[in-house]
């Protein structure tokens, strides 16, 4: 029996039979003839395919207003959008349709006054979709939003969002440029996951957490721009990043997560914040421009593999003379055997200890002044000498 149907044209529908909920079971019925109710599929019967719709005028009932002409519509998701002739996306969704007039190919429509929240995957995989604005009524979306949209260029976020939720842009491979709006206080997990062209991110005022893996993957990202109100970033949150050169972490922020910048091939400069306690597990592993480090005064807790795998860093700076540092011979390993870079730190000092039992190069810090380190490096054309200075 049918359970529910879709005409996608005056020739095609899509069928749900009882029974039937797996594509496993679905490819058993691959070959058969199906028969479908002649009295559900004539015109007079008062339903229209949507491929009878496009060309039909969607008319605001509140106002009366002519909204455009449908020129197309998007059913790929469970969302069913109306796509009008200016480009706008309407939900076709059947409670707010109040009439249909076949006859002046009109349909009428209450559009949400003030629209608040989104719901899950409401524009998911619309692939058509480029370009989006979002009304400051919008307060919140569900997860998944825009993901997929692999066509979206300029999203222009409300002004009243509060959180950026899970998987929101996931996949949107054409965004090139975002600005999170003062308002937003978090940006959860996979929000801007594998978005390979965004290049820019700017942070509104307010935000105060990036949970993890945020923006991984985002391998064109080269501008960031962070607020002082950050407190957090999460684990992953900006591993692959590849195109990212240097980044300075705001005071405000007293938490990083592991593997939070893992493989940014590009990132050859990092101030970190100067109150942080703790670096978690692999936060630069594999960091291959970074050349000089100096970590923070208060630090506490310098985990394994933080630096490891970083093949060009000449120089890590520990001011502090009690941080407890990892027992991992290669914490600041170049490669798989290589351990050229210099510890900088006071005599007696924990990371005087730890250069000495994984024999490290150690220079001692004298009157709070750290040396500059001469690195040489053999290039096809002869010798370069380079200068590097971890202060």
């Amino acid at each position: 029996f049918i359970e529910e149907f879709r005409f996608k044209s005056d020739s095609n529908a899509l069928v749900k039979f009882e029974g039937i909920d797996t594509q496993e079971s679905a490819r058993e019925l691959t070959g058969c003839d199906v028969y479908f109710p002649r009295k559900l599929a004539e015109s007079d019967s008062g339903m229209l395919s949507w491929a009878e719709i496009v060309g039909y005028h969607l008319i605001d009932k509140e106002t009366g207003k002519d909204l455009g002409e449908i020129i197309s519509i998007d059913d790929a998701t469970i969302n069913i959008l109306f796509e009008l002739e200016d480009g706008t996306l309407i939900p076709a969704a059947e409670e707010l349709i109040s009439a249909i007039d076949t006859k002046q190919q009109k349909i009428e429509i209450n559009l949400p006054e003030g629209i608040s929240e989104f719901g899950a995957r409401t524009f998911g995989e619309c692939i058509a979709l480029t370009t989006v604005t979002l009304p400051d009524s919008l307060k919140s979306m569900g997860s998944e939003t825009f993901i997929g949209c692999d066509s979206l260029k300029f999203v222009k976020l409300s002004a009243n969002l509060t959180d950026i939720p899970m998987s929101a842009f996931s996949s949107c491979d054409s965004l090139e440029t975002i600005e999170i709006p003062d308002s937003v206080k978090n940006i959860e997990t996979y929000a801007f996951y594998a978005c390979s062209g965004l290049r820019s991110v700017k942070f509104g005022s307010g935000v105060n957490t990036i949970r993890a893996c945020a923006f991984q993957k985002c391998s064109a990202l080269k501008d960031l721009s962070f607020n002082t109100a950050l407190t957090s970033i999460g684990a992953h949150a900006f591993r692959e990043c590849r195109s990212l050169e240097s980044v300075t972490l705001p005071d405000s922020i007293s938490e990083i997560g592991a593997n939070a910048f893992t493989a940014d091939a590009a990132l050859a400069d990092i101030k970190l914040p100067k109150d942080l306690k703790v670096l978690a597990s692999q936060i630069f592993y594999g960091c291959n421009a970074l050349t000089s480090v100096k970590l923070p005064e208060k630090l506490e807790i310098l985990s394994e593999g933080c630096f490891q795998n970083c093949a060009k860093l000449a120089s890590v700076t520990i001011p502090s003379k009690d941080c407890k540092i990892a027992s991992d011979q290669y914490l600041f390993c170049n490669s798989y055997g290589i351990y050229d870079t210099i510890i900088f730190g006071y005599e007696d000092s924990t990371a005087e200890k730890f250069a000495k039992e994984y024999s490290y190069k150690f220079q001692a810090i004298k009157n709070g002044e750290t040396p500059v380190v001469t690195t040489t490096t053999v290039t096809t054309t002869g010798t370069t000498t380079e200068s590097t200075t971890t202060e």
